[in-house]
């Protein structure tokens, strides 16, 4: 990726950051974000690059994410039940 692409996409990612409200633990979203808006601004500006790759690429880390979270979740949910547990019998 050019450095300035990616200078542009860091900007962005942050503007996006600060409009959300400074909502940490969105960064690998926000840069999602970034991209594409970047991205599809170069394509309707008829400026070549990586764009279809760069969506694809956008695409598969948004699933990774998806499907990292949804491990997390049920880890959490895991524990929860083991929390329980504990509670019950020491009751």
């Amino acid at each position: 990726m050019h450095k300035n692409r990616f200078d542009e996409i860091a900007k962005k990612a942050y503007d996006i950051f600060e409009k959300s409200g400074w909502v940490h633990g969105r960064d690998f979203e926000n840069w999602l974000e970034a991209e594409k808006i970047v991205v599809a601004r170069y394509a309707k500006n008829g400026i070549s690059g990586a764009g279809e790759k760069v969506e694809k690429a956008a695409k598969a880390a948004s699933r990774a994410v998806k499907k990292e979270i949804k491990g997390a979740v049920s880890g959490l949910k895991s524990a929860a039940k083991g929390l329980k547990k504990v509670k019950t019998k020491q009751a």
